[in-house]
């Protein structure tokens, strides 16, 4: 009986005191010093201010792919991957071949930004085309990241492999601390511009336009890519900059309760043009303009927030 009443007490006081247990929620981003991170820190802090039935908990990861796989395997709950990763790893073109072995278990949430391929070199090099690339040593960003992906398919797009360009896996901050010291040519870096690692080096570095036919090469040979432009002063000194570009797409895993992502979407809407103000986007993200380019089908708790803004999901329900 004693220990029915302690039992009884504690609740008694719980529920007077209004202390709820709140489910975690953990949120896969990237490198700490690029968008994904940066975005997810500032999401989660709003939304754990306001929900009081979970708390979004941020993870550093490799980027697009190992999320992706991540969500697949049920390790995180929420994450952000680039558009072409995303539709290439759930359907499972890239993996096998196989329309029904890819990585899934995982449902969009919203479109987000455009991220840019962005290749550094220091300011100084004589390298000024991606043929220059040849004989030389080049970060491709963490393996399992987009970015890896992308300089892997923009070099093989001129004839750059394993035999002729030395291909190290570094992580943003590591990559430039070797840029600077000259023990590498040249990093990549997918993400929306400015990313603040750049920002920090402007005086020491340059980014490389892409010509025509280097564009053209590449969205000949893969899918996904769209033309896009670093304008001018993105960073300090800098002139505009051409290059390819894909979109970083909000996920959730299909365990992530309904509410959960319904309310991510409520704070996401509310704050996200503070959001974009801080990490410096330069391209304005709306209920409309988050539902274009997903190939993949909607979570329950995004598609109910869309519908009662009165926006069509394009068939991905």
């Amino acid at each position: 009986m004693k220990m029915k009443r302690g039992i009884t007490a504690a609740l008694l006081a719980s529920l007077l005191t209004g202390c709820v247990s709140r489910q975690t929620i953990r949120f896969g981003t990237a490198d700490s010093s690029g968008l994904y991170y940066a975005f997810g820190t500032l999401l989660s802090e709003a939304a754990n201010e306001n929900d009081k039935n979970y708390t979004l908990q941020v993870k550093e990861t490799s980027g697009s792919a190992a999320n992706i796989r991540l969500l697949s395997e049920g390790y995180i709950r929420v994450g952000i991957a680039q558009s072409d990763v995303t539709n290439e790893m759930y359907y499972g073109e890239e993996l096998t071949g196989d329309s029904d072995n890819g990585y899934q278990g995982y449902s969009a949430v919203a479109s987000l930004w455009t991220e840019d391929v962005q290749i550094a070199v220091l300011k100084n090099s004589d390298i000024e085309s991606l043929d220059d690339l040849e004989n030389k040593t080049v970060s491709i960003g963490q393996e399992d990241s987009g970015t890896e992906r992308n300089a892997r398919q923009i070099l093989s797009s001129v004839g750059l492999q394993s035999g002729n360009i030395q291909m190290e896996n570094y992580d943003y901050s590591d990559a430039m601390s070797h840029l600077l010291d000259g023990s590498i040519d040249a990093m990549f870096i997918t993400a929306g511009a400015p990313v603040q690692i750049y920002a920090d080096n402007a005086s020491a570095i340059r980014l490389l336009s892409l010509s025509d036919d280097e564009i053209e090469r590449i969205r000949n040979t893969f899918d996904g890519y769209v033309e896009a432009t670093v304008p001018a002063g993105t960073y300090e000194g800098m002139s505009a900059v051409r290059t390819l570009g894909v979109k970083a797409v909000l996920l959730a895993s299909d365990e992530t309760p309904e509410d959960a992502v319904y309310g991510m979407c409520l704070v996401l809407f509310d704050n996200i043009d503070d959001i974009g103000k801080q990490i410096g986007l330069r391209e304005e993200i709306t209920k409309e303009t988050a539902v274009e380019g997903i190939t993949i089908p909607f979570h329950a708790g995004a598609e109910k927030y869309y519908k009662e803004n009165g926006i069509s999901l394009g068939g991905n329900e």
